[in-house]
């Protein structure tokens, strides 16, 4: 078998300090918080606990085994970077932190380095390619669920808008819309607005339907939505994060609050939303990652097209 590199990484932005996001993500024993494999991490040595060469062991759990690995600090910079090396050589991973205009954005990265390769082709000799590739379907697969996990715990711990009690099903009507457009060949975003948790409008994106470059799903619900008086004791909802268009749309109608499905698809203009008053919740919804993710992917060209790249 031929060595090569496999390599990952997802980013989201999290509503907290860099600092403070940083004492969460270098605190292993808190691991199993967040991991959906790594159930529990301990200091191998206390007194150099968190320092860069540092080791930690971890216990992983899934249904058909479990085990334990060792694990080297390689990078402890406070506010900036945190990352270990599984085996001191098999493979990387980390945490890098980029402050930004409201919140810091969180990357976690995934390396299968080239002796992690080597190694398994010897433990595991013909299946070492299967073995291998259930190791990156793993780390693909977590890591968006680690994010979200992390963002979870951080924002909730800093008292971050969390969603209220009427936000669920208000929500399932933005998703419904969504779903709707998907099903009528259309780009997967929908939206709808709700004044005391009644949903009075909902739309999706109609780029595609009705040949209409402006029709977000933000910009649907609103035009279904009709005149009113004031929006300032109304909720928008939406299933992906909004463009600046729709932006710029919400602020200027004075809509105090959005619950948006997920952004790690498209991040969108949440910090400038933040940063004119609104309340800006992410449900961090895995069903809009899933759709999203496949429609971007099956169709890259149209997707461009709407967010004009």
């Amino acid at each position: 078998m031929t060595p090569s590199i496999r390599q990952h990484q997802d980013s989201v932005t999290v509503n907290v300090p860099a600092e403070t996001l940083y004492a969460i993500v270098s605190d292993v024993t808190r691991t199993g918080e967040w991991s959906p494999i790594c159930t529990s991490c301990w200091w191998d040595d206390e007194s150099s606990a968190g320092q860069v060469g540092a080791w930690f062991t971890g216990l992983n759990e899934l249904p058909e085994r479990t085990w334990e690995t060792r694990s080297q600090v390689v990078a402890a910079e406070p506010g900036r970077e945190f990352a270990w090396v599984v085996g001191g050589k098999y493979v990387r991973w980390g945490f890098t932190l980029t402050p930004a205009s409201t919140g810091t954005v969180l990357t976690e990265s995934w390396e299968f380095l080239p002796e992690g390769i080597v190694m398994f082709g010897e433990k595991y000799g013909a299946d070492a390619d299967a073995q291998i590739a259930d190791r990156t379907r793993q780390a693909l697969d977590g890591i968006p669920k680690t994010l979200a996990a992390i963002k979870r715990i951080a924002e909730s711990a800093a008292g971050a808008p969390e969603p209220d009690s009427a936000d669920a099903s208000a929500f399932e009507a933005a998703y419904q819309a969504a779903q709707k457009s998907l099903a009528e060949g259309g780009i997967p975003i929908g939206a709808a607005i709700a004044r005391g948790g009644e949903v009075f409008a909902s739309g999706h994106n109609e780029r595609v339907q009705n040949g209409d470059p402006i029709a977000h799903g933000e910009m649907s619900a609103l035009r279904a939505a009709g005149r009113q008086k004031t929006y300032r004791d109304t909720t928008l909802y939406t299933t992906l994060a909004p463009c600046a268009m729709c932006t710029g749309t919400i602020i200027q109608f004075k809509i105090p609050r959005v619950v948006v499905g997920e952004a790690r698809t498209f991040d969108g203009e949440l910090d400038l939303l933040r940063s004119r008053g609104v309340e800006v919740v992410v449900l961090d919804d895995e069903r809009c990652v899933d759709m999203m993710a496949a429609f971007q992917d099956e169709h890259p060209e149209l997707w461009a097209e709407d967010i004009a790249e």
